[in-house]
């Protein structure tokens, strides 16, 4: 006589490695790799990546995507140099600089781009600097009208040898052009917010170094149209909308309590600052530090003790707060509180971290926060993402639902986020470190995908579930047959299906092993168990969801633990349900 079927109707809790095999949740897995989460709890396959472009060999370190004074733009480095798409996003443009040589954050004001390192950047898709000739900027009037935007040139051929997003250095200072009007008039991104200037000497460059124009090192952040360089246990501002003016006597706020700031991201008008001693804000940054009056106005407060990041670029916004990486867990911290995102995966997440890993440019994409993980060479070892808006209370405290990224196209350094103003559908791009140096496009969120990586490699899903027990004693009870219920779609498209008594060496660590080498796994082929696998019934292996998937077991255990893979040719691959059929001992 068999008992009632055992396993699960949902994934919507996603991995849940933080607790026991026999003890995750209902709804949750030991490994969800390659998938995303559906609104139903279906778990399906994410698409192919599509490689757009190349930049040299090194490998790539760093991709921003956004608008700048020339335009959207999207940008990268490699340890050598710097380039931007072109604008049918099939090449990459190089526009010079020295490179970084591993991940930084970026932030932009005024049209420019302010990378940590000390690079400026707005859009210029120029290989090469001009200065012939001269210029004349009108400034601020006495009454205080703003200043000019327009630059006149004097012995200038500014159509052939400049372009928007060009960096203009005049006076010891840098200003973003907006549009080349002609050889001899240029437009700025802002009015010219200094002293007149009249046959000025001048540079037209697509980068430039911080040190060159006024503009402190960094890192940098930015609140309020200021540009912030965050300084050992200091944090000094620029003007608004003049991140090169800096009044470095008295712009600052300095944190006591011994502690050295890490990083710096805004809410609102104010600005998250996080620290070795913890997270601080710095409100109302809006306005001066004193009104003329000398009151105060923008105040300090450290509001999280413990919580000190692991590092600065993989913060990333949602919603009205911030995704925030730390050293003992991912955060959501929002004006409502802060909240942990990763409690499901903590010892992935923190044995990451303790392994000496750090980790790539995070994004939001739909709702998912992406977090490249990388090892101290650089190389990628994970790509993890959290389902940002479905999280579900049990009784391990409220879960955030994450998956896993595995193959070609989840070996990135980075992510961003690009929208245009036509097809305002969001991309998600990424950067490759390896030495293919391939610009990505990321996977989209549709059920039907791409079954290949952009190298030709299968994305192939791969899930293991819960150990679940064959009953309520702790006597061996006989597994009878596994039904899964999916919908697989793709020519040559095929599901292995593993199944374990969960057993393991006695001295082995949950997670730390790989499959086959410590655990006793049976498996069928057509009706052959030994062989690893079967294929789905229907053509060439692929379901509709018309019926289920079926293997016979036929094994005594005490916990049954399963593992699926589909390794080859599918566009489309839904998981949706597992059922195990157990006879319990002593039963006919």
């Amino acid at each position: 006589m068999l008992s009632g079927p055992i396993g699960q109707d949902s994934f919507s809790l996603g991995m849940v490695p933080a607790a026991a095999p026999n003890l995750i949740p209902s709804g949750g897995a030991y490994r969800l790799r390659n998938y995303l989460l559906d609104n139903d709890g279906a778990a399906y396959k994410r698409g192919g990546t599509e490689a757009v472009a190349s930049f040299g060999d090194e490998g790539l370190t760093f991709v921003w995507s956004g608008w700048l004074a020339g335009g959207h733009r999207t940008v990268v480095a490699s340890p050598s140099k710097f380039g931007v798409l072109n604008e049918a996003e099939d090449d990459v443009i190089e526009v010079g600089g020295d490179g970084l040589a591993a991940p930084a954050n970026a932030v932009e004001v005024a049209g420019i781009l302010f990378i940590d390192g000390g690079v400026l950047y707005a859009g210029s898709r120029r290989t090469a600097s001009y200065s012939t000739g001269t210029v004349s900027i009108e400034g601020p009037g006495e009454n205080g009208e703003p200043g000019s935007t327009t630059v006149t040139g004097t012995g200038t051929s500014w159509l052939s040898n400049a372009d928007a997003g060009m960096l203009l250095k005049v006076g010891g200072r840098a200003y973003a052009v907006k549009r080349v009007v002609s050889d001899t008039e240029l437009e700025l991104a802002n009015p010219f917010p200094d002293e007149s200037v009249e046959g000025e000497s001048y540079e037209l460059a697509p980068i430039l170094k911080a040190a060159d124009v006024g503009v402190r090192p960094g890192p940098y952040a930015t609140v309020a149209s200021r540009l912030l360089s965050l300084e050992g246990n200091r944090v000094y501002h620029s003007a608004v909308l003049n991140p090169c003016r800096w009044n470095s006597d008295e712009d600052y706020h300095e944190l006591s309590g011994g502690v050295q700031v890490l990083g710096a991201e805004p809410l609102g008008n104010d600005a998250v600052v996080f620290t070795t001693g913890g997270v601080w804000t710095i409100g109302n940054m809006a306005y001066e530090i004193v009104d003329p009056y000398g009151n105060l106005q923008q105040p300090e407060a450290q509001i999280l003790r413990e919580l000190v990041l692991w590092d600065r670029v993989a913060i990333a916004a949602w919603q009205e707060g911030l995704v925030v990486p730390a050293l003992d867990g991912v955060w959501l911290i929002s004006p409502s509180g802060p909240q942990m995102l990763s409690r499901s995966i903590t010892p992935t997440y923190v044995g990451y971290i303790n392994a000496g890993c750090r980790p790539g440019i995070a994004a939001v994409h739909k709702s998912h926060y992406f977090l490249p993980v990388l090892d101290g060479a650089g190389e990628p070892v994970d790509l993890l993402v959290c389902r940002l808006d479905a999280p579900a209370r049990t009784g391990m405290g409220v879960i955030f639902p994450w998956t896993n990224w595995r193959g070609a196209g989840a070996r990135v350094s980075g992510l961003a986020q690009r929208v245009g103003i036509e097809a305002r559908e969001p991309v998600l791009f990424g950067v490759e470190a390896d030495d293919e140096s391939n610009v990505l496009r990321m996977p989209r969120f549709e059920h039907d995908g791409e079954a290949l990586d952009h190298d030709g490699s299968p994305v192939v899903p791969d899930v293991v579930l819960p150990d679940y027990a064959t009953g309520p004693r702790e006597s061996e009870n006989f597994v009878k047959a596994l039904m899964v219920r999916h919908e697989t779609v793709g020519e040559g498209a095929e599901v292995e299906a593993f199944v374990s008594d969960a057993a393991r060496p006695p001295d082995a660590v949950w997670g730390e092993f790989r499959w086959g080498d410590g655990t006793k796994w049976t498996d069928r082929e057509e009706d052959e168990f030994d062989r690893g696998y079967r294929k789905l019934p229907g053509d060439e292996g692929q379901n509709f969801g018309a019926r289920p998937a079926q293997w016979r077991v036929n094994r005594q255990t005490r916990f049954v633990r399963l593992r699926l893979r589909v390794p080859t040719g599918a566009t489309r691959h839904v998981l949706r349900s597992v059922k195990v059929y157990v006879r319990q001992s002593g039963r006919l």
